[in-house]
């Protein structure tokens, strides 16, 4: 379960990311929209807020499709596909992959709002805590 300030989706942190998941047909969609305080390169978000969002994403699914034990971040492999800038509309969706012995497997991808440009996509192996 998340804190009432976790950095991902809390809305009570005011240096939190504020991410608004939903869940829809065992996945999770969150929609976001990057801020120059975002920045890493000019212009383009920094990667390790691109890794939170997809590792909160993931991990919103854990609580949705296990709620009965508590779950965290074995392993995050992210892969960079093209510079997100700042601004720019995306959704993020986060599917089950498969449950392993212990843990789940899942997968997540940033994408634009509305079309089919991958910027990042992810996948992860949650542990029980």
């Amino acid at each position: 379960m998340h804190s009432q300030y976790c950095f991902g989706c809390s809305q009570e942190n005011e240096k939190g990311l504020h991410l608004k998941c939903c869940f829809k047909k065992r996945k999770i969609e969150v929609k976001w929209e990057g801020e120059k305080f975002h920045e890493g390169m000019r212009g383009v978000i920094h990667g390790g807020v691109i890794a939170t969002i997809l590792d909160e994403a993931m991990s919103k699914l854990i609580e949705q499709v296990d709620s009965e034990r508590e779950y965290f971040t074995g392993k995050l492999i992210v892969e960079f596909k093209k510079p997100l800038k700042i601004r720019e509309k995306v959704k993020v969706i986060a599917e089950l992959e498969r449950k392993i012995r212990g843990g789940y497997i899942v997968k997540a991808v940033v994408k634009e709002k509305k079309g089919s440009v991958i910027f990042a996509f992810a996948k992860g192996i949650f542990l029980p805590g």
